[in-house]
């Protein structure tokens, strides 16, 4: 599963040709049409985990999948994300060291978390200041779900 943040207007989706294709032999996926779906606006896709963690690390609500902040609200989120940057130690609060368990004999589903370090969460917190500054440009809040 996975969360995704939008800007909160109403956006279209649009067919693009598919980047899996290029790097792949098309012969060898029968069922690609050479086109992908996807929003014409930005957008960022995290696995819930992932988004859990930088929705806490911007002090933002992490007990539903889904929430929303209003376009007045948001020049709190941009300081909360430039503090984030700037303060190594909130970004280490963040992180999570890859882990491994169940599998067979356990008597549980095998689960493989490969975990969150710093670079990744810096990443992240820079693809929000995107979509954020993008979201100040539009008048616009944003929502995830």
């Amino acid at each position: 599963m996975s969360i995704t943040f939008y800007p909160s207007y109403e956006w279209q989706m649009r067919e693009i040709p598919c980047n899996i294709c290029d790097a792949c032999d098309k012969d060898m996926d029968p069922f690609c049409t050479g086109t992908i779906t996807e929003p014409d606006c930005p957008y960022i896709n995290m696995a819930n985990g992932n988004a859990c963690a930088m929705l806490a690390l911007l002090n933002l609500p992490t007990d539903e999948c889904c929430g929303e902040v209003d376009a007045k609200d948001v020049p709190n989120v941009v300081r909360a994300i430039i503090k984030a940057q700037n303060v190594s130690a909130r970004r280490q609060n963040a992180t999570e060291p890859p882990y491994e368990s169940g599998g067979p004999g356990t008597g549980q589903c095998k689960v493989i978390s490969f975990g969150r370090n710093e670079d990744y969460i810096t990443r992240r917190l820079n693809d929000l200041m995107d979509l954020l500054k993008h979201c100040q440009e539009k008048s616009c809040g944003f929502y995830w779900c």
